[in-house]
């Protein structure tokens, strides 16, 4: 499978196809994922994680305050 790290603050990720492992870190950072069948990781805060289809088997973790998930347009993000 493949893998994809960044580390930085203000990032953006737009990724088609996810089959492997994205793995982001820092502050502020947007991962924009159409199709999730692997591992997606987000660690830091005001985070947006937006999926369009998850698959069967996929993985979202957040790690860190104010971080959202959006799936199919819905906020799936956990109240504190």
């Amino acid at each position: 499978p493949t893998s994809l790290k960044v580390i930085g603050n203000n990032c953006i990720v737009r990724v088609t196809g996810n089959q492997g492992e994205i793995e982001v870190i820092g502050n502020d950072c947007k991962i924009d994922v159409t199709d999730n069948f692997g591992t997606i990781n987000l660690v830091g805060s005001g985070g947006i994680v937006t999926v369009h289809r998850r698959w069967t088997g996929d993985n979202v973790s957040m790690v860190g305050p104010n971080c959202h998930l959006m799936v199919d347009g819905k906020d799936k993000s956990s109240a504190p």
